[in-house]
């Protein structure tokens, strides 16, 4: 039987959020989607030759981490599915298109939220999508225009 082939991650998320969740759940590395064609091709390389490819980035939050010079932040304590559910909820979806989504029931949903709001010291939804972006664990509307666009402006009405 053959060894798993290795993964890269390739993500428009933070790397300091995702990427070392990216490399704790086994992946080989992480890119940002902003990454130049010239890195991408790099990654690729270092990782066919059975390495794990880390951005400078990256490298800087692992350093980080390694010696303790980053305070953990609330989010490090949530798993990797209340992370996934937090973003949706941050996003305007409900518990019943979450549970849809994630093949999950509407009471799981609703415990992840629960769960998540008492590990972020939150009560509301409100509060919930206010943290999610003020740490980037969601996207701002506009970057997500740009992204989806090209960076062209949307069309003002």
């Amino acid at each position: 039987m053959l060894p798993p082939p290795p993964v890269l991650v390739f993500s428009n998320y933070p790397e300091r959020e995702y990427g070392l969740r990216a490399l704790r759940s086994g992946a080989a590395g992480f890119l940002a989607k902003t990454a130049s064609p010239g890195e991408v091709v790099g990654a690729i390389r270092t990782i066919l030759r059975g390495q794990r490819y880390v951005s400078r980035e990256l490298a800087d939050a692992l350093a980080e981490h390694a010696v303790g010079g980053s305070e953990r932040r609330p989010q490090d304590a949530l798993s990797d599915r209340e992370i996934q559910i937090l973003r949706m909820l941050s996003s305007g979806q409900r518990n019943s298109q979450i549970a849809s989504q994630l093949h999950l029931s509407v009471k799981t949903v609703q415990t992840h939220r629960t769960r998540i709001l008492r590990k972020l010291e939150l009560r509301t939804d409100t509060e919930l999508a206010t943290y999610a972006f003020k740490h980037k664990l969601i996207a701002s509307r506009r970057q997500t225009v740009d992204e989806d666009t090209g960076g062209a402006a949307p069309p003002v009405p």
